[in-house]
């Protein structure tokens, strides 16, 4: 009389509960992603509302090195970097979902000399999980206390932010 053996497991095998759990866990990551992507786009659309610029990741791509750039030979294609000019994503995801859930904003602009101004827009740019800049251009020549204050105020709330202050320059006619 022959005996049957028990069928051999693989490695590979699991559970039905396992792929749940997974599931469940990679439904929760994504849940968590989107969830961060659109308070990102609220808060563009409210600052675009206050005459607010912002500036994307793909849009300031890092410039290639000399060396790099003026490469030649057969592989001097692999090593040039090229600015891209949309998000490094699957086109079809983007036409699905939208370009903003694959591009984040580094940094802003903002045109103004009232400090009242950006104390609103401080809420909206906490908001900007990869925020790394801060363009303050004031339009007038006015570099004086109310600028400074403003600079220090943006400091202080956003203290990962390097703030770059410029003022407008004469007009020589």
């Amino acid at each position: 009389m022959t005996t049957l053996s028990a069928p051999r497991r693989s490695y590979l095998s699991f559970s039905f509960r396992t792929l749940l759990i997974a599931m469940t866990l990679a439904c929760f990551g994504a849940a968590y992603y989107l969830h961060w992507q659109q308070q990102e786009r609220r808060a563009v659309i409210a600052l675009r509302s206050m005459m607010i610029d912002s500036h994307y990741d793909h849009e300031h791509a890092a410039l290639p090195t000399m060396e790099l750039a003026h490469s030649k030979g057969p592989f001097a294609s692999l090593f040039r970097k090229r600015t891209p000019t949309e998000p490094d994503a699957p086109k079809i995801l983007r036409q699905v979902l939208g370009d903003d859930y694959f591009q984040s904003v580094t940094a802003v602009s903002i045109v103004t000399n009232d400090v009242n101004e950006i104390k609103a827009a401080l809420p909206h740019l906490k908001r900007l999980r990869n925020l790394r800049e801060v363009l303050l251009h004031s339009p007038s020549c006015i570099m004086g206390s109310t600028y400074g204050q403003a600079e220090a105020l943006l400091l202080k709330e956003l203290p990962q932010v390097k703030v770059t202050s410029f003022g407008s320059l004469p007009i020589v006619g």
